[in-house]
């Protein structure tokens, strides 16, 4: 079909090629404009306006237009919007805009209310017609000013009046006026929802997550990611506790979808789609608009994946698409980015479904394996294993005489993954000797040899044919390097990053079992330094250093049993945070305000920016970012301090001394002022009212002091000598 070729054309961004099949289906009577307004529109939108106006004039000089009007008009319109002041233009929009509502009556009043006749901006005139047409009862709108939303109950176009309701009433105004306020939005766009129907929105969460999920995407300017999703639905229409359940269904369904586009990884990016896509035309958009072979790879394993889960066969169209287009790149890119023409030969093979591979992807590979100068080079140039796997297999056949070499010099350069195989064909090849001087060579520069420690510490089934380190031996070294790090070794940060990223995965593998092995068998000795190390680590993350600590303490509990002596003082122990009840509250009323109001506000934000587009040159969308880390890290904060929060009970207060919870009446021992303070906790304190942080200088001087004693403390920012003339309760009146 002419459309679907001319489509393809656009797509590809050959405009020569679609100019002239344009002018060959001309000649031969056979273009329609319904067959071309789609694709010019897809060039206007691509950024092809001047071309695509072109092209849209010349087939508007050469194609009657009194059969097809409205897709005449589609096509008059990309050429006007390239051509805003050509008078002979507006008026040929505004004839074709007649013919193709000639049924509506109103609709020569609308025109020159419009004002596309008489030179308004051609934009505002365009909305103006576009909205006109589109009103009818039951169309949802939002207002520009405040976001509110109302129905539209009746249009009178003859008249130029519309009738709207809104929450709670009904109101009537002039055409114009609300053209100029108000919005046009889908009836399914959350804001409406939540306005006009929310008794139907939390049906709507239950039963159809998809429909949900798009009025977000339009209330979000065509997009939404799925941590902007889900603040916009935790806690208020969704408890926290259900949200990871609904978020797995409602993914899955919106891949069935045809009107939603799902994008990125962390955070999943959904975008609507009015047509409608196919997945494999979703899957193509992916493919084409991505730039490395790693991401085409990720396009091509998600199509698969998708087809397996539905039991449907791949399509040979489209792998046979995706076969030519990477075939292409190879044969561009070979002599300047060859590790990327070997990857996109090998995913040709991965792409072909067939037994055998594709003849002509592996013969790419081989090639370039073959006239290597530094195969090992070649390799280690490639991201991700799979990519390293199928190019292992290839590298005995493409270079017999020198495999073993080659995999010899991939030792150190391999990731963990793929050092099991590396070292098996280097071993094979008769290369003992020489992996073992890597291994070895490891052991006396971890920091160079993370990947080789990871392997190391995972397990090797090698170990008959090579002398790997003992565990503990090994462990001692990832736990004395870790330690040292900042400390007494210092490295570049990016080495420093890569190291505890990859000693962080390895330790934590199989639930930590290997470290807790290793804490077992490990003497009394050892064990106090490891476990001073312990609490000492930066960098791994709170999670896997509290792991290694508690697998310390049920290997040795011991260490952590104290000697009998004075019990420890409230304000002396740093693993709980004091606190009133209302002190309490008050700190998660902070919290729930930072949740539902500043998190909240800040998504939409970063929706509004976004939509702004190129987010690269976009400062709002980069501020909007940053706020949003500032504002997970301030929660993060929040939710430690709540989570050790303890809440100090009136009668648990003790007035012999000063205490948390006591309220202290001090007198200057110089001029004699009294002053009064409430020690409380770090929620409570209010300088105004004359509340303290018990953790603040002035009241640490002052805590565990009796009726009587005196300190210097500095109130006001002076230092004095104050005597402590009376303690009573703070919790009480």
């Amino acid at each position: 079909m002419p459309e679907t070729e001319l489509q393809r054309l656009a797509e590809a961004g050959d405009l020569d090629a679609f100019e002239t099949r344009c002018i060959e289906l001309l000649e031969g009577g056979r273009l329609g404009y319904t067959s071309v307004a789609g694709p010019l529109g897809y060039l206007a939108k691509s950024g092809q306006t001047a071309r695509a106006a072109q092209i849209a004039k010349m087939i508007l000089d050469n194609a009657d237009t009194a059969h097809e009007p409205m897709a005449a008009l589609r096509v008059a319109r990309v050429s006007l919007e390239a051509d805003p002041n050509n008078a002979a233009l507006r008026e040929r929009v505004a004839d074709l805009f007649e013919k193709s509502h000639a049924e509506r009556a109103g609709v020569q009043g609308v025109i020159e209310g419009s004002g596309i006749r008489s030179g308004r901006p051609i934009r505002a005139a365009l909305r103006y017609l576009d909205t006109c047409m589109a009103l009818k009862p039951g169309s949802t709108l939002l207002a520009r000013s405040d976001n509110h939303a109302a129905e539209v109950t009746d249009v009178d176009l003859v008249g130029g009046m519309i009738s709207l309701k809104r929450p709670g009433r009904g109101m009537t105004m002039p055409l114009v006026e609300l053209v100029r306020e108000y919005d046009m939005v889908a009836p399914d766009d959350f804001r409406v929802m939540r306005q006009l129907w929310p008794d139907k929105l939390g049906e709507m969460i239950s039963k159809d997550p998809v429909a949900v999920v798009i009025g977000l995407i339009h209330a979000h300017g065509e997009q939404i990611d799925s941590d902007t999703l889900k603040s916009e639905l935790v806690p208020r229409y969704l408890p926290e506790k259900d949200w990871t359940k609904w978020w797995s269904n409602a993914r899955t369904l919106m891949k069935r979808s045809p009107n939603v586009i799902l994008e990125g990884r962390s955070p999943v990016i959904m975008k609507y789609t009015a047509a409608g896509q196919s997945l494999e035309e979703e899957t193509w958009q992916k493919f084409t608009s991505r730039k490395d072979p790693l991401d085409w790879l990720d396009a091509l394993e998600d199509y698969l994946r998708e087809k397996a889960k539905w039991k449907e066969p791949p399509s040979v169209d489209l792998l046979g698409r995706m076969e030519q287009f990477l075939l292409e790149y190879a044969h561009k890119v070979v002599a300047k980015r060859p590790a990327e023409s070997l990857a996109c030969g090998l995913l040709v093979d991965r792409a072909a479904q067939s037994p055998d591979g594709s003849q002509a992807g592996r013969q790419v590979a081989m090639e370039l394996l073959k006239n290597a100068r530094d195969a090992a080079s070649l390799i280690a140039r490639l991201e991700g294993n799979v990519f390293w796997e199928p190019a292992l297999k290839l590298l005995e056949t493409a270079r017999p005489g020198d495999a073993r070499d080659v995999f010899v010099a991939l030792v150190p350069r391999a990731p963990a993954g793929m050092l099991e195989t590396v070292v098996g064909s280097a071993l094979r090849l008769g290369a003992g000797e020489s992996v073992q001087q890597h291994i070895d060579a490891a052991m006396r520069e971890p920091l160079s040899n993370a990947e080789i420690l990871h392997w190391l510490w995972r397990g090797t089934d090698h170990s008959s044919a090579i002398k790997p380190p003992a565990p503990h031996d090994l462990l001692t070294l990832i736990i004395d390097t870790l330690s040292g790090l900042g400390r007494t070794i210092q490295a570049d940060s990016d080495v420093t990053k890569q190291f505890r990223a990859r000693m962080k995965s390895a330790l934590g593998s199989r639930d930590f079992a290997s470290v807790k092995s290793c804490f077992l068998k490990m003497d009394a000795a050892r064990a106090i330094v490891v476990r001073s190390q312990l609490e000492r680590l930066e960098g791994l993350g709170d999670n896997t250093q509290d792991a290694l600590i508690s697998a310390m303490r049920e290997a040795h509990p011991h260490l952590w049993v104290k000697a009998a002596g004075p019990k420890i003082a409230t304000w002396e122990d740093t693993t709980v945070v004091y606190t009133s009840a209302s002190g309490l509250r008050k700190r998660s009323d902070e919290r729930d305000h930072l949740v539902n109001v500043e998190m909240r506000d800040n998504a939409r934000r970063i929706g509004e920016a976004a939509a702004l587009g190129d987010l690269s040159e976009n400062s709002e969308y980069k501020f909007a970012l940053e706020e949003r880390d500032l504002l997970r890290a301030r929660l993060a904060q929040i939710n430690n301090e709540l989570t050790i929060a303890r809440v100090l009970e009136p009668g648990e207060v003790s007035t012999d001394r000063v205490d948390i919870g006591t309220r202290v009446t001090l007198r200057n021992t110089a001029n004699g002022d009294v002053r009064q303070m409430t020690i409380l906790g770090p929620f409570d304190a209010n300088l105004e009212h004359g509340i303290y942080n018990y953790k603040a200088p002035v009241c640490q001087k002052l805590l565990g002091r009796r009726v009587g004693d005196k300190a210097t403390i500095a109130i006001a920012g002076e230092d004095a000598e104050y005597e402590i003339i009376e303690i009573a309760n703070g919790l009480v009146g």
